[in-house]
């Protein structure tokens, strides 16, 4: 069954060594009845840049006791882990640097 992961994350920066300190999806089957959504902010380990703060208000208070994303993905038996999904995200490459090793290899994507 093809599924479609509508996600967005929020991030310390955009180099590949950032962190999410923020993660929203909705999945979906090919009719786009909803099968699973959550959004849950994230400690990303590190300190989140006062750049990146102003951007998405989110500040290093906010994620003090939140999940890290090792932490999230194993309390949600890595809902993104499907042999047939689709990353559906705007900017997709952005997010797939943060979302792939979540993954399965190669999954397709849209833009």
């Amino acid at each position: 069954m093809r599924t479609y992961f509508f996600a967005d994350t929020e991030t310390t920066g955009v180099r590949p060594t950032d962190k999410v300190v923020e993660i929203a999806f909705i999945q979906t089957d090919s009719d786009f009845n909803v099968l699973n959504k959550d959004q849950s902010l994230i400690d990303p380990e590190m300190a989140i840049p006062a750049g990146a703060s102003a951007v998405h208000h989110i500040t290093n208070k906010d994620v003090e006791f939140e999940p890290t994303i090792e932490e999230y993905m194993h309390m949600k038996n890595n809902p993104l882990l499907f042999e047939d999904a689709v990353l559906v995200c705007h900017s997709v490459s952005f997010d797939l640097r943060y979302l792939g090793p979540w993954m399965v290899e190669n999954v397709e994507t849209l833009c």
